[in-house]
């Protein structure tokens, strides 16, 4: 049997945010290295030799100064896309991880746990959810998993997934946040998967 190429691209894309209860809000700090993502992204299934690069992350909207203090109901313009240079014709999937707070949104009288931000803009056309995992613990992230409906070969690129972030209407936060929005990316190799969802499913995600 042909050896599985299964490559994965590590922690592009991050927001850090910190924040600060002050009044009937929270204040938010944020910072980016989004234009440093060009990573090496190791091609074939735990395979620790091979550090061809095979594609990068790209968000040529990000711009670090529009997420420092954010404020509740700010929205930030943040666009992942992934650009493929793998020899080989691939799924794509993306990991989006959204730390998760102890909060009050709008009127509420108790708090409960949030995430952090939303993704504004998300491509249900070309995208797929595959899996989500909301968090129920303050401190911890939510995990969400989308696959691109169609393959991609080298050079090309898939559309971005979400389009901007955006914080809740926080009327009340807890205690002060520093954490991160991370994206990642997978691929597969297309020959034997028929579908995004059969490509998902090799990864062996629980």
């Amino acid at each position: 049997m042909k050896k599985n190429k299964i490559a994965m691209l590590a922690l592009c894309g991050i927001l850090a945010c910190g924040g600060a209860v002050g009044g009937a809000y929270a204040l938010y700090t944020g910072y980016s290295e989004t234009t440093e993502n060009q990573f090496t992204i190791k091609a074939g299934k735990l395979d620790e030799t091979n550090s061809d690069k095979v594609g990068v992350i790209e968000e040529d909207l990000w711009d670090k100064t529009n997420a420092e203090d954010m404020m509740p109901n700010q929205e930030v313009a943040k666009n992942p896309k992934f650009i493929s240079n793998a020899e080989y014709e691939a799924w794509c999937i993306m990991k989006v991880a959204v730390p998760a707070e102890t909060m009050k949104i709008g009127g509420e009288e108790t708090a409960s746990v949030y995430d952090m931000v939303s993704l504004e803009g998300l491509d249900t056309t070309n995208w797929t959810l595959l899996k989500e995992q909301k968090s129920d613990t303050a401190g911890t992230d939510s995990v969400y998993y989308y696959g691109y409906n169609t393959t991609i070969s080298k050079g090309e690129s898939t559309s971005e997934l979400f389009t901007s972030i955006k914080v809740p209407d926080i009327s009340e936060l807890e205690s002060n946040v520093s954490d991160t929005v991370d994206v990642s990316a997978q691929i597969v190799q297309a020959e034997g998967y028929e579908t995004i969802a059969e490509a998902f499913a090799v990864l062996g995600i629980q």
